[in-house]
């Protein structure tokens, strides 16, 4: 396992660009327990809570910007297109921890890789698929553990309850309180809304917001919560209490598996015991 170290110059205040989209924060060297809540409406994750195993926060040290990931696997995780799109991997970083803090496990990004239909397809309303997979050194920290991908999409019905975790703000106005991992349920609200995407309602003022970008979705089935998608955008830019778009991440599963192997079989660093390449349910 690598060895435990600190972000340096990381932040205080959150100060978040356009919906969604990654949190831009204010340089502070002393960051312990300062940073308040995170997703809009939700509850704070315990460390001991499932819900914390298969999820980290990604961090840009040179734009100070905060995004969501789930874990794929021992060296891989999965994230919204517009996350990594742009940016030197050698700026990013795995934060593992449910509150952001000086004493927080890292892991540097090695490679990253978003759909390569996100770049042309970005400004597009619908369909932009933007989705991405980034690998990490050093492998995860003892007790996460990749998430397990949804077996049944057709539970993903218009007012189905489903589960959204991520470490963006908890006001929206203020847009600030990002750091901390929270959680909320939340409805689709239209199932259909592009070939790759849904919506689900945020009306009830609970829900995600800036810095929540890339983060799972859920659906609880059993007791057990199932991946089904990443966490993209706002439905209206200027307004994270309406709706928010997901993208699917179930009709990406055949391409998250090839750039996984891909990225495997370039770098030639995986070691023996790095596991299966996704979860059993994939």
């Amino acid at each position: 396992m690598a060895r435990k170290k600190s972000l340096e110059m990381i932040t205080l205040g959150f100060l978040c660009g356009f919906a969604l989209m990654a949190c831009r924060t204010e340089v502070n060297s002393n960051i312990a327990g300062v940073i308040e809540a995170a997703i809009i409406g939700g509850t704070d994750v315990t460390e001991s809570a499932p819900l914390s195993r298969s999820v980290a926060l990604l961090f840009n040290r040179l734009t100070t910007e905060v995004c969501t990931v789930s874990i794929l696997n021992n060296q891989f995780a999965l994230t919204a297109g517009h996350c990594i799109s742009g940016h030197d991997t050698k700026n990013l970083y795995l934060v593992f921890d449910t509150t952001l803090s000086e004493r927080s496990t890292t892991r540097r990004v090695v490679a990253a890789k978003p759909s390569d239909y996100y770049n042309p397809h970005a400004n597009r309303k619908t369909n932009t698929s933007d989705i991405a997979v980034i690998r990490f050194e050093g492998g995860v920290p003892q007790g996460y553990t990749a998430a397990s991908f949804l077996p049944n999409p057709t539970l993903l019905t218009n007012r189905a309850e489903v589960t959204v975790v991520g470490y963006g703000v908890n006001d929206e106005e203020t847009r600030t309180g990002a750091g901390v991992l929270r959680t909320t349920n939340v409805q689709i609200l239209d199932s259909n809304y592009s070939q790759t995407e849904l919506t689900i309602d945020q009306s009830q003022k609970s829900g995600v917001c800036h810095g929540d970008s890339g983060g799972p979705v859920y659906k609880q089935v059993n007791g057990k919560h199932y991946l089904w998608g990443v966490v993209s955008r706002s439905v209206n830019p200027d307004n994270c209490s309406e709706a928010a778009i997901i993208t699917d991440s179930l009709m990406y599963l055949s391409w998250i598996r090839e750039v996984v192997l891909s990225m495997g079989r370039e770098k030639m660093e995986i070691p023996p015991d790095d596991g299966p390449l996704l979860s059993e349910a994939f």
